[in-house]
């Protein structure tokens, strides 16, 4: 599990603790290039986001990628929720993305705006890394809707599977 904001990483790590639980944890931002970022501290903990000007006031973070943290690991899925830094995340995974078998990625316009990125450009690098793109919808009824090829629904939070199953 990887959680950047300090406050966030540390109610993870007691949760890990009290209920036993092996998980490795990692304090950091993931983004495209090792280095500092900030992140914002609101009182919703978990809207946190990286914050654009370095100026803002807000949590020093160490940002790293994912290909220095996984690079020679098997993943067999790997959960991308970052508040609209998906396609910075994915820029820094190439390697990861090689050896992944499944990505679940949330696509929302929204925050995707505010760092000025586009929904097609997040799911253009997916594509060209091999994988299937499969949205993953709840119905009206509470049932899990399936759409392949991928059909947005224009909702705000759309989860995305990225996947190799069927692949030989």
């Amino acid at each position: 599990a990887i959680e950047p904001h300090p406050n966030i990483f540390r109610y993870i790590k007691n949760n890990v603790e009290l209920n036993m639980a092996t998980v490795n944890l990692y304090p950091f931002a993931i983004g495209k290039d090792p280095g500092m970022v900030k992140i914002s501290n609101k009182h919703a903990d978990d809207m946190n986001t990286v914050l654009k000007s370095q100026d803002s006031k807000g949590k020093d973070t160490e940002l790293t990628t994912l290909d220095k943290l996984f690079e020679r690991n098997q993943v067999w899925i790997l959960k991308i929720d970052v508040e609209g830094m998906e396609k910075e995340v994915l820029l820094g995974a190439r390697a990861v993305l090689s050896n992944t078998r499944n990505v679940i990625i949330e696509v929302d316009k929204e925050n995707y705006e505010q760092f000025g990125v586009k929904t097609d450009e997040v799911l253009s690098i997916l594509a060209s890394a091999g994988f299937n793109l499969v949205g993953v919808h709840t119905s009206k009824n509470g049932a899990i809707d399936i759409s392949f090829p991928l059909k947005l629904e224009g909702r705000r939070g759309e989860n995305i599977l990225a996947t190799r199953m069927g692949q030989a």
